[in-house]
Parts: structure tokens; C-alpha cells; sequence
């Protein structure tokens, strides 16, 4: 049985502008961002060992801060979302009915997504 909140953790997501780009005039994934899921999805699976959620959830991110650049926060939305269907976690991603996000700058380099049911 699935048991909510679940807490995952992450590494930096690539920002939302670097996610796809053309060829012959067709979006593709970036090798950046194929990268990251890839490597991420093998994290996720090692930490979240239940059945893929196919309800409505609230998530919530705290998002890290790398260093002093300035970053838009919601560049790092889009990708975390996406992982949770690339990873299986969520059988889609409109099931994020409700969404919190925010910087967390002791976390550097890393965002932790924690899952919830909707209040």
C-alpha cells in the first residue's frame, strides 16, 4: 500500500530553457537533459519503492541554490515534474494538482520533491 508524503531527493535539475532542442525542425531531448533523467530515474528507483501513484497529489520542492547566479525558479519545475513520469513515480504528471515550490540555498546543488496527498 502507498503511504504519502514520500520524500525523494535529486540532483540540480537542467534549467527548463536548456530541456529540448531542434533538429530538421523537430524538438528533441537535449543530451544534457536525457543525461539527468536517465541518471535520475536510477536514483529514484533505488529510493521510492512503490506503486506508480495514479491519484491526484500535491508537490511540493525545495529547490537548492548552486551558487550566486541569478535563477528563475520555476526553470526547475518543469524537469522535476517530468522526472516523476519519466521514473514511473506518477503514471502522469497532470496528476500534480497542487504545486509549492521554493528555494532552499543550503541544499546547493540538489532539490528534494516530497509527494502528498491534496488537503
Amino acid at each position: 500500500m502507498l503511504v504519502l508524503p514520500i520524500k525523494i531527493n535529486v540532483t540540480y535539475p537542467p534549467s527548463a530553457n536548456r530541456l529540448w532542442r531542434f533538429f530538421k525542425n523537430r524538438p528533441v531531448k537535449s543530451s544534457i537533459y536525457k543525461y539527468w533523467l536517465e541518471n535520475m530515474c536510477e536514483e529514484i528507483n533505488e529510493q521510492f519503492k512503490h506503486p506508480v501513484i495514479t491519484f491526484p497529489v500535491h508537490i511540493s520542492l525545495s529547490v537548492g541554490l548552486p551558487d550566486r547566479r541569478k535563477r528563475d525558479l520555476d526553470n526547475r519545475i518543469k524537469p522535476c515534474l517530468d522526472l516523476l513520469e519519466y521514473a514511473q513515480v506518477l503514471e502522469n504528471d497532470n496528476l500534480v494538482h497542487s504545486l509549492n515550490a521554493r528555494w532552499q540555498p543550503d541544499l546547493k546543488d540538489s532539490v528534494i520533491i516530497e509527494i502528498d496527498n491534496l488537503t
